[in-house]
């Protein structure tokens, strides 16, 4: 007899076996005898799914990646507006991904027991949950997928020491620099030297249409950003230009 035959012919009395039984036992027997199977089966269907989801992510593009650090009113955040509104705003096309995370706390530690040229940001964190946060943002940063963090500018004093966010006069258009001159605001750099690192959003869309909550945010370009431009335009947006 054939494999094909034989598995015809197995499949038959299986089908011939179920058949004669009650509902209740047709449930008990397919489960006893083929959950194996049945596991299998699900697990190659996840396989195959994520497979798929990772070819058909990669057709997308990510035009901006904005981290809101300290948003502790995350829960009435209008996200429609940093991410539709802005995708609307900048014209991008149907498959340019534009994304808020809004997940992420970060705070510094006491520092005077430490020696302030050894000081890194996973030392500096207060937290199980800073940590999470700071490991997040490290590798975020070695991936180039972070564009913009947004935070309180007690915390961007301290992150604006390890080297991660951009100096914001390089990256602004000389006019729009000039113009935000009352908003700049002034970070430190690993050796010590202030720079211009960010700009104060207090009172802009960022609050009273974004309804962020986050205490004297500050606005920084990370250094390793692949869309500059875009990180341009979207600090435009949030000053309703």
């Amino acid at each position: 007899m054939s494999l094909k035959t034989e598995m015809k012919e197995k499949t038959k009395l299986e089908f011939t076996k179920l058949k004669q039984m009650s509902w209740k036992d047709k449930i008990w027997y397919i489960f006893e005898y083929y959950k194996i199977h049945m596991l299998v089966i699900f697990l190659l269907g996840c396989l195959i799914y994520l497979i798929a989801s990772t070819i058909y992510r990669q057709t997308f593009n990510d035009v901006l990646y904005c981290a809101f650090i300290n948003n502790y009113g995350y829960g009435d955040m209008n996200t429609e507006y940093f991410e539709e509104g802005f995708h609307e705003y900048g014209n991008f096309g149907k498959k340019d991904l534009v994304t808020t995370d809004s997940s992420m706390t970060l705070h510094y530690g006491n520092r005077d027991s430490e020696d302030e040229d050894s000081v890194s940001l996973s030392s500096m964190t207060t937290s199980e949950s800073d940590y999470a946060s700071t490991m997040k943002i490290s590798a975020m940063v070695a991936a180039k997928s972070l564009d913009v963090v947004i935070m309180d500018s007690t915390t961007m004093e301290g992150f604006s020491s390890q080297g991660m966010v951009a100096d914001i006069e390089s990256i602004l258009p000389a006019d729009l620099y000039a113009s935000l001159s009352d908003r700049i605001f002034y970070g430190t750099k690993e050796d010590g030297t202030k720079f211009p690192c960010g700009i104060q959003m207090s009172g802009t869309n960022l609050e009273t249409i974004g309804n962020i909550h986050i205490e004297d945010p500050v606005f920084s370009v990370i250094a390793n950003t692949q869309n500059p431009e875009n990180t341009v335009l979207f600090l435009r947006y949030l000053l309703g230009e």
